[in-house]
């Protein structure tokens, strides 16, 4: 009886070892610009991938930010200081083996320190600790500055919206931008102004979809410079869209977003949601 036991044991203890080596995640963290807002207050504004290099589904994590947060947005505060993984990608069943979620905070100070650290990973029940939860961890990727480092900020451009539907049959897909507005929704330095868009899907057709890509339209003088939860096709401004994030018929999805980067010097204004392509 004693050694059946003690085999029991053997086998939890190798099973929730075994389970925690597979449930793994990491942090790659860029400092996108800095500023002085109001030639007093410093800004700093921080892009984060976290990629799941186990072998199981990440369904959440729990994180830890440092610093006076200004804006947040793709994770959910818990409290203080800690956040997890928004509703919607918990929906989903979090984020699969190999892939990423992506979020971006605006803090209140200038540190070029990564202001991230992991505390734990949860795949399904089982919550695996961060063996380095602290910001200065070996795992943390160090930040690179953008080369516009000096950004000051700007007047955040009024909400706008571009919807594009392509209806096909029995499938139906609606993609509509919105320019955020508010404190570190756009901001400018010496060269360029920027302007975050968060994007939403609408399946309003009957089936489901399994393939969707959607083109950004803007200006000869214009870039994307940065990008949340689309995947782009080569050096173009078409991106395809995870099939995870696909809504259901009848139903939507938000947590997608860019930012558009415009000259100062330049006379376009804006972007919209040009070609959508999608298959059921």
């Amino acid at each position: 009886m004693k050694l059946l036991f003690c085999l029991t044991v053997l086998a939890a203890l190798i099973f929730s070892c075994a389970s925690a080596q597979s449930c793994t995640a990491s942090l790659n963290q860029t400092r996108q610009a800095s500023w002085v807002d109001s030639e007093q207050f410093p800004r700093s504004l921080w892009t984060v991938e976290i990629r799941n290099t186990g072998q199981q589904a990440v369904t959440n994590v729990l994180l830890s930010i440092q610093g006076s947060i200004n804006q947040i947005w793709e994770v959910v505060l818990v409290n203080d200081s800690l956040y997890r993984l928004p509703d919607w990608r918990l929906q989903v069943g979090g984020i699969p083996a190999g892939q990423s979620h992506v979020f971006g905070f605006i803090v209140n100070n200038n540190s070029t320190a990564a202001p991230v650290s992991l505390v734990s990973v949860q795949c399904g029940n089982v919550t695996v600790p961060s063996p380095s939860p602290s910001a200065s961890a070996s795992s943390v990727p160090s930040p690179s500055a953008s080369a516009s480092a000096a950004p000051s900020p700007s007047a955040g451009a009024s909400p706008s919206s571009s919807p594009r539907p392509s209806p096909s049959g029995g499938c139906s897909l609606l993609a509509s931008q919105v320019a955020r507005s508010g404190a570190g929704g756009s901001w400018s330095d010496n060269s360029n102004r920027f302007q975050i868009y968060d994007i939403t899907l609408n399946n309003n057709g009957a089936s489901r979809l399994t393939q969707a890509s959607l083109t950004i339209a803007i200006a000869a003088d214009q870039a994307i410079a940065q990008f949340w939860n689309l995947e782009r096709v080569d050096a173009t401004n078409t991106f395809n869209i995870e099939s995870f994030l696909l809504p259901a018929p009848g139903g939507s999805q938000s947590g997608l977003g860019y930012v558009l980067q415009t000259p100062l010097n330049s006379t376009s204004d804006g972007s919209s949601i040009g070609a959508v392509n999608f298959r059921c």
